[in-house]
């Protein structure tokens, strides 16, 4: 519209004389589902009879790009809602299963505790580590771990005394997660707690008060895959961790490996002068498991030494040697 005077219409319009508006093109933002947004405007206080439809074109190319944009944000907002409902109600029913690896003596097969794992119910399936993802976009990582862990922790009283359970957690669950009161009780000292997410440990000065908390309760700090992630000596020194673990990656075909010996040996070295215990993941081959126990690691899990179950088969496995 070069000039709304000339249009009988815009003139009866409050903001053509209020702006005032003099001229302009208005281009409805469609969105890819067929519905329309709103409208994008330029305005001009003074006629321009040279619009044409060069201009009109370039408008159009600007508001199908305004619209891509709009469409996106809210398609990401349905998104989110719909994560938020699955991951609520997840929490609400703990639709989720706790199965249970033993971590085994690598001398004589001896369990000595074990990992609790969890598997999501909800179908399509999708892997804890995208629930846990979807869950940190919407603002609900916290609340999830904080549900696992719950569930988690009711199993002890099922377990043989001797033996400990290792929880993963994430660094920021154990600085603001007041981790202490869900384990203040008779069986904190048969805790593990295993640190993931290696790549954002947050402040360490908060999380080494954390850890002296839960330790005065006599729960245990582990680092999980080491030799996997970039994690520092340094930052191993700082956490102090009583064991740590050696990644899977590392230990698969580490009889064939002189370089994974090599690196398992030095682990081993340095998890003896800070006064830890080496567990290894993932074995799965008993030529595997003698290189490992000919390094002096003592202890390891994966399917070769026990398959995650339930606490049922856990007990039998316990008290089968």
């Amino acid at each position: 519209m070069p000039d709304t005077r000339q249009n009988a219409f815009a003139m009866t319009l409050p903001v053509t004389t209020m702006a005032p508006v003099g001229a302009m093109i208005a281009i409805p933002l469609n969105l890819r589902d067929g519905t329309t947004y709103g409208m994008f405007c330029c305005l001009s206080h003074q006629p321009m009879p040279a619009l044409n439809e060069r201009d009109h074109a370039v408008m159009v190319t600007f508001a199908n790009l305004v619209a891509e944009v709009i469409g996106a944000d809210i398609a990401a907002d349905r998104t989110d809602q719909t994560l938020r409902q699955q991951i609520e109600d997840v929490m609400a029913d703990h639709d989720f299963q706790l199965l249970l690896q033993p971590i085994v003596s690598l001398d004589d097969n001896t369990v000595m505790g074990a990992e609790a794992l969890c598997r999501f119910r909800a179908t399509p399936y999708r892997s804890p580590d995208k629930w846990f993802a979807d869950a940190r976009r919407v603002g609900l990582e916290r609340h999830l771990e904080r549900a696992v862990i719950e569930k988690t922790l009711a199993l002890l009283p099922d377990l043989p005394r001797a033996l400990k359970l290792s929880i993963n957690v994430s660094p920021d669950m154990v600085i603001a997660g007041d981790l202490v009161s869900l384990i203040d009780g008779p069986f904190s000292d048969r805790i593990i707690f295993e640190l993931t997410e290696h790549e954002d440990f947050g402040s360490l000065t908060e999380l080494q008060q954390q850890m002296k908390q839960l330790r005065r309760l006599g729960a245990q700090i582990a680092v999980d895959d080491l030799g996997a992630t970039y994690l520092s000596l340094n930052t191993v020194l700082q956490i102090k961790p009583d064991i740590v673990k050696l990644d899977r990656e590392m230990v698969r075909g580490i009889n064939l490996d002189p370089a994974s010996r090599a690196l398992a040996a030095g682990i081993k070295h340095f998890a003896d002068a800070i006064g830890a215990q080496v567990v290894a993941e993932g074995i799965e081959r008993q030529e595997e498991a003698d290189t490992l126990r000919s390094l002096g690691i003592q202890f390891g899990q994966g399917f070769l030494l026990g398959r995650p179950g339930g606490v049922n088969a856990l007990q039998a496995r316990t008290f089968s040697y």
